[in-house]
């Protein structure tokens, strides 16, 4: 079996390890601190629209220059500008004493300029990774990341709620700033690969995001499996709105217990995990573990719409974390290592473009959803969650989805290919339109 760890692993996860802890508390107290400032679920909503949005309209960019530019110079960069853009929020709040009203138009202005650096650092990392993982461990390096990602919700959300109640929102979101920059420091050291030689003449920006969009176009088992997120963000975004709500009005308990609920997601994640290395998810494998995670995600969510208080809320939690990691790594794993390394930047930005376009619309509906139904919090999540399991079946009956997701995965892109084929034969989907 090949070695996955080397230094270039490390350094990574070691960056996103401190940069996701604080990005887990700040996610939450911006929701907390908008709520109690504002007193409006709509606003709640709105702002993480407006927040959201440069991360889908500039992800098609990032995915562009992750195939052109160095990537380390990229990672580098956003987490750069993300931190820098959220310590200037040490002038409004600290500074200038400047009013709620002018204090909330900073803080969205300088989210959205961290979402638009992430949109260039997500693309980045996650054509880097092929880069430093074997393909034949591309599965177990991203259940690392996934590790990473689970252990940091468990312990930024896990103490979100305390440290909002001790510390407020405004230091939080500077301190959020603090850990992209450390993070910026982690990856100054990485050694990865030069993007690969463009074998046609240089084109435009547009042209690229085109060839990303035609390649989906192309294949009709990852178009199916990009149309099923896109539903699912749409399903899943109104309930972060509804989360602090629920929390709050509905169980009547302090903001902690929203920290706790987040915090049993994240350590449901880490047992997803693991339970997940243990199983063989190649093939038809995938398919099959992939379609049952999908649905449980959405039974659990509709079932969180009935706890009656915050303990069941963190069991119920547990449990949906449990479906949900390996989800997400099978997600990036089939993607990575189906699509050719020259074009997986852009094909992943163009996949997170169409992915990501429904979940500000998710979460403006949400807010204003919430507040038209009088803040009604369980109902919102039970229509949230049938509604994501029954999409999840729905795909699932669809012939070219099933080969996709049942493609083995070899040790090259070339030996890519739908269970059951023969080795030679097209990759992917042979009847592509």
């Amino acid at each position: 079996m090949q070695k996955l760890f080397s230094l270039n692993l490390v350094l990574l996860l070691q960056g996103q390890t401190v940069s996701r802890i604080g990005s887990a508390i700040a996610s939450l107290a911006l929701s907390l601190w908008v709520l109690e400032t504002t007193g409006s679920a709509t606003y709640v909503g709105l702002v993480m629209l407006g927040t959201s949005l440069p991360l889908l309209l500039f992800t098609p960019i990032g995915g562009v220059l992750a195939d052109r530019l160095p990537r380390r110079t990229l990672l580098v960069g956003a987490d750069t500008a993300a931190g820098l853009a959220l310590l200037s929020l040490v002038l409004p709040f600290y500074v200038l004493d400047s009013s709620d009203q002018v204090a909330l138009i900073w803080l969205v202005c300088a989210l959205m300029v961290s979402s638009t650096a992430m949109a260039f650092f997500m693309p980045a990392i996650m054509a880097a990774i092929p880069d430093i993982a074997p393909k034949s461990r591309l599965d177990d390096a991203n259940s690392l990341f996934g590790v990473v990602n689970s252990v940091t919700n468990v312990v930024g959300s896990g103490v979100a709620g305390l440290l909002f109640r001790v510390l407020g929102g405004p230091l939080l979101f500077i301190l959020n700033g603090v850990t992209f920059l450390v993070s910026a420091f982690s990856e100054l050291f990485l050694k990865l690969p030069p993007p690969e030689p463009r074998a046609t003449e240089a084109t435009g920006y547009w042209a690229d995001t085109k060839e990303g969009l035609s390649y989906i176009a192309a294949h009709k088992g990852l178009r199916n499996l990009l149309l099923l997120f896109t539903a699912s963000n749409f399903m899943y975004a109104p309930a972060m709105v509804t989360f602090p709500i629920l929390v709050t009005q509905f169980h009547n308990q302090p903001p902690d217990w929203l920290g706790y609920i987040f915090g049993a997601l994240g350590l449901g994640s880490m047992t997803g995990l693991a339970l997940f290395t243990r199983v063989h998810s190649d093939g038809p494998g995938r398919f099959r573990w992939f379609t049952g995670c999908m649905v449980a995600q959405g039974c659990t969510l509709a079932t969180l719409g009935t706890t009656p208080n915050g303990q069941m809320a963190v069991v119920v939690s547990f449990i949906a974390g449990i479906a949900m990691a390996p989800v997400n790594v099978m997600f990036m794993s089939v993607i990575q290592g189906t699509v050719p390394r020259a074009i997986v930047g852009r094909v992943s930005s163009v996949g997170t473009l169409i992915t990501g376009a429904s979940m500000p619309l998710g979460y403006a509906f949400g807010g204003i959803a919430l507040d038209l139904m009088n803040r009604n919090a369980p109902l919102m999540l039970y229509l949230c969650g049938a509604g994501a399991a029954t999409v999840a079946v729905w795909v699932s009956l669809n012939a070219d989805y099933r080969q996709y997701m049942s493609t083995l995965i070899g040790n090259s892109h070339e030996d890519a290919r739908p269970a059951g084929a023969r080795p030679g034969h097209p990759s992917l989907d042979d009847d592509a339109a």
